[in-house]
């Protein structure tokens, strides 16, 4: 009997509290449809028309709208809802126009933190695998899920970081400069690239690698220059340059090559001289300059030939005014014809006319004239030819005169300036009975020479 009574009871206060509803207004009706989910019967009250006429009952809507949307959005965000019912709820009322604006927001924020979660779900398999690569960035879009998550991303991007900086090491201790630089990049690719430690330790893999390539290059040149000369090797490094004109570290490797050719032309050509090879020297500096432009070379260059001798023979000839006065030949230059004097002296090279005069070109690049002057072995001075006098001039004034040279004479050292003199001439004239006047060979000029450079400062004898 009680039961039935209490469920009289009940039944009427339903039906009282629906007429109510009905009796109250279309705000308390609107709420009840909507939080019932009958959003049809909600649709027919949110009527445009109506809610133009009531401009306060239409705001009221709406505001009812946006709190339910946000209290089941609150449900699923906390679990209480899961995402199939949450997405029913919005999608249902997304089928209704007056919902749609509303429904569409939500939908999209249950489908992004649903993603997060699987993100996160995905993103920890990862981590306790250890693949940090792929759990870095799935953390990152799981930030929205889970508050830890941030935690646990900067746990994975430490550990990350320390695999990739390991991996780059290991790689530059063996020489394997390209992949420490793929596995930084990569790194930086899933860190970002501003990424300090990732950042320094690809310069280092990238400085190394230059080094490397440097020290190949120069080897090569090196070798080039030994084996194949000069020309293989400077051509090389031409090429090597035009690679990259603004490449500083091959304009550093082009001037340390120059500079090391540069030395090694230098110390052996230092070496020759001090192995009194003067010749030798010159041409090796000679060649040394056709390849590179050497204010060094060509200093040593002119030190070396300035400490030379050069011989008679190896000056030009500007005028040759001695004659055979017998046959009327045009000279009668002799050249090495005898290499001893009367006394037994030996020499390394001979000078001598029958009579006239020869004139050299200077040209004003020497500062020492010297040699000796004697009587030759194998001649024979009389009554009919007594001596020879031998002149030397310097641009037409007289510099020293051997006179009267004959078998008796002694031979005579001399060493004469002839600083800034362009023209050197030689004058033999003969004293005796005989009418030829033809035997200047008595004052024959025996190891004559001419130098750059007065090392004695000597001026005459």
């Amino acid at each position: 009997m009680k039961t039935t009574v209490k469920r009289v009871i009940i039944i009427l206060l339903v039906v009282m509290l629906l007429m109510g509803i009905k009796q109250f207004g279309p705000q308390l009706r609107f709420a009840f449809d909507l939080y019932t989910g009958r959003y049809d019967a909600a649709e027919l009250i949110y009527d445009p028309s109506m809610a133009s006429e009531d401009n306060h009952r239409w705001k009221s809507f709406d505001k009812m709208i946006c709190t339910y949307m946000d209290r089941m959005l609150d449900r699923y965000y906390q679990g209480k809802l899961s995402y199939e019912d949450a997405m029913s709820v919005f999608e249902a009322m997304n089928e209704h126009q007056f919902f749609h604006p509303y429904a569409v927001e939500r939908i999209q924020l249950v489908n992004e933190m649903e993603a997060a979660r699987i993100d996160l779900g995905h993103a920890d398999t990862y981590y306790s695998n250890g693949d940090y690569a792929r759990a870095i960035p799935l953390y990152r879009q799981s930030l929205l899920a889970d508050e830890t998550a941030a935690r646990r991303l900067a746990d994975a991007e430490t550990r990350y970081r320390e695999q990739v900086l390991e991996q780059a090491v290991q790689a530059m201790d063996k020489g394997q400069y390209a992949d420490a630089e793929t596995a930084l990049l990569d790194g930086m690719d899933v860190l970002g690239q501003e990424d300090a430690d990732l950042s320094l330790a690809l310069e280092d893999a990238r400085r190394m690698a230059a080094d490397e390539a440097y020290e190949i290059n120069m080897a090569t040149a090196r070798w080039l220059l030994n084996e194949e000369g000069p020309q293989t090797a400077f051509q090389y490094m031409a090429q090597l340059r035009a690679q990259d004109p603004n490449d500083f570290s091959l304009e550093l490797l082009q001037q340390r090559f120059l500079h090391e050719y540069e030395e090694d032309i230098c110390t052996r050509a230092q070496a020759l001289q001090e192995a009194h090879d003067r010749t030798g020297a010159c041409d090796l500096l000679t060649e040394g300059l056709t390849w590179i432009d050497s204010a060094r070379l060509m200093t040593l260059l002119s030190d070396i030939r300035g400490s030379m001798p050069f011989a008679l023979a190896e000056i030009p000839v500007l005028r040759d005014e001695t004659a055979d006065a017998r046959t009327g030949a045009t000279s009668s230059v002799s050249r090495d014809k005898v290499l001893a004097d009367i006394q037994g002296n030996s020499y390394s090279n001979s000078f001598s006319a029958d009579i006239g005069s020869i004139v050299f070109d200077l040209g004003g690049d020497f500062a020492l004239f010297s040699g000796i002057v004697a009587f030759p072995q194998g001649e024979k001075s009389d009554i009919y030819r007594s001596s020879a006098t031998l002149q030397i001039y310097g641009d037409e004034a007289l510099l020293y005169e051997f006179a009267d040279i004959g078998s008796a004479s002694a031979p005579m050292p001399f060493s004469l300036s002839v600083a800034g003199v362009r023209e050197l001439m030689l004058r033999w004239t003969c004293q005796g009975a005989n009418g030829w006047k033809d035997w200047g060979r008595f004052a024959t000029l025996f190891d004559s020479q001419l130098m750059m450079k007065d090392p004695s400062n000597a001026t005459e004898n």
